[in-house]
């Protein structure tokens, strides 16, 4: 809104300020509360958001999949807003590119947006993100970057692999510096593990 209010200035246009001002207003009101989605790369982030919204909307793989943090949420229609690190934003019709996960446009993608007419929450959305262990830095800040927005924090762990550095040092940072935070431990991959052996994992 504000690079707008200074290009409005710039072209000299009537009124414009009093239209902004009244976006501005309106977009106040309206509280989106924001679920994040956290874990190691593979622990299945995605597979849950798709069995939460009972939709194969992100594309799920034994290999990272997720490279964008992706916020999806209700719109009027479906559709696919793709933020590339250079600023770019192309948006797409639908959201059947996310089927493939090498697509080009969606693995450049830094962040991407799915609106879905049937998403089941108004005011929620929910937040895909990068992998806590992926090797590109840049990458991996920008989970770390997105959290302080989030109301509430899911971590996902991998029943297989408890060991992780990286979502211990994450998930005592929130306990520690962040205790408003609502958080959320699901332990996923239990499949065909004893309910000791869920007790012990729990534990």
């Amino acid at each position: 809104l504000d690079e707008l209010t200074d290009i409005a200035n710039t072209l000299k246009i009537g009124n414009a300020e009093s239209f902004i001002a009244n976006i501005s207003e309106k977009s106040s009101s309206i509280h989106m509360l924001q679920l994040a989605v956290i874990g190691r790369y593979s622990t299945g982030k995605s597979t849950l958001i798709n069995s939460l919204l009972s939709m194969n909307i992100l594309p799920t793989s034994p290999t990272p999949t997720t490279k964008a943090i992706t916020y999806i949420l209700k719109g009027k229609k479906d559709s696919l807003a793709i933020e590339y690190p250079t600023g770019e934003i192309i948006i797409k019709d639908g959201v059947a590119e996310l089927s493939s996960i090498y697509n080009d446009q969606i693995t450049q993608a830094r962040k991407m947006t799915i609106s879905l007419e049937h998403f089941p929450f108004d005011h929620l959305a929910i937040v895909d993100t990068p992998g806590l262990e992926e090797p590109d830095q840049d990458i991996a800040q920008l989970t770390l970057n997105m959290v302080p927005e989030a109301d509430a924090v899911v971590v996902l762990l991998d029943a297989n692999y408890l060991q992780s550095k990286a979502e211990f040092e994450f998930i005592s940072s929130l306990l520690h510096n962040d205790k408003d935070r609502k958080l959320f431990i699901v332990i996923n991959k239990t499949d065909g593990k004893s309910q000791d052996d869920v007790t012990h994992l729990v534990n």
